[in-house]
Parts: structure tokens; C-alpha cells; sequence
């Protein structure tokens, strides 16, 4: 039972290192999108 503990506890750190890896890799700045929507709608 203590190893099925540590394979779980393996897999969730190896996935967690990815999808910070990702976060990093792939980061968008902003979207140019809401930009242009922001400016044409009025501001309260």
C-alpha cells in the first residue's frame, strides 16, 4: 500500500512539474481581443 502511495505521490509531482512548464512556456502577454473590445465599449 505504501508504494501505490508513492507512485500516486510520483505522478502528481511529474504533472505538477509539467504544468508549470507549461504556465511558463506557454504565457500569453495579452489578448488583443479584449483590448479592442475594451476600447470601443464605455468605461464606468
Amino acid at each position: 500500500m505504501l508504494s501505490a502511495l508513492l507512485v500516486m505521490l510520483e505522478i502528481a509531482v511529474v504533472l505538477g512539474a509539467v504544468l508549470g512548464f507549461a504556465a511558463i512556456k506557454f504565457r500569453v502577454e495579452g489578448n488583443p481581443m479584449v483590448d479592442k473590445i475594451d476600447a470601443i465599449l464605455p468605461q464606468t
